[in-house]
């Protein structure tokens, strides 16, 4: 073989390779969606700075359906600052999604809510970069409700998908507006 012939194959030989390492990494699966097999929602009493609790919703096969799902239990007529976390679990190494959903919390939109809405209200909720209601924190305040009145009551947890149609922001606090990504009802207990 020439050294021209010698050549042309490893020039060829090289294009190859880098041809292929492109084309991987065009082809790299893009992950638009994060799994989300836990929901954690910690409470903090504001009345009385020393208790604290965590309610937990875990989706063990990922499947977006909720298989256990705490109650939640508050004390009637209190305030507690309020946080979601959500999660992946099905790797090796935990992922904490709401960092995610934190960086892109312009076009996203939690939304909390007692039914019936008479429970408790739910306030100052956290914003996103152009001050618009974020929420993954809040204040909420459970009103002065018997344990009995407060029987077949839920708490709410929603997670709206906000982006841009058209290159056009849609989000502006509307919660009707995006599709669902996270819709969980705990059940609410008021002592």
């Amino acid at each position: 073989m020439g050294l021209f012939m010698k050549y042309l194959v490893l020039f060829f030989l090289f294009f190859a390779t880098i041809s292929c390492k492109k084309f991987d990494e065009d082809m790299s699966p893009m992950d638009d969606n994060e799994l989300i097999t836990s929901i954690e929602l910690h409470f903090e009493e504001l009345n009385n700075g020393t208790n604290e609790f965590t309610v937990k919703a875990l989706d063990r096969d990922g499947d977006g359906i909720f298989e256990y799902i705490q109650p939640v239990v508050l004390d009637k007529n209190t305030d507690y600052d309020f946080e979601i976390a959500a999660f992946d679990d099905s790797r090796s190494k935990r992922i904490n999604v709401t960092e995610g959903i934190e960086e892109e919390s312009d076009v996203h939109l939690f939304i909390f809510r007692f039914l019936p809405f008479s429970m408790g209200t739910v306030s100052n909720l956290n914003t996103d970069k152009n001050g618009l209601a974020f929420g993954s924190k809040a204040k909420l305040s459970t009103h002065n409700i018997s344990s009995t009145k407060s029987q077949g009551s839920k708490f709410q947890v929603l997670l709206k998908h906000q982006p841009p149609v058209n290159g056009i922001s849609v989000k502006n606090g509307d919660e009707n507006l995006g599709s669902t990504d996270i819709d969980l009802t705990f059940d609410l207990i008021i002592n």
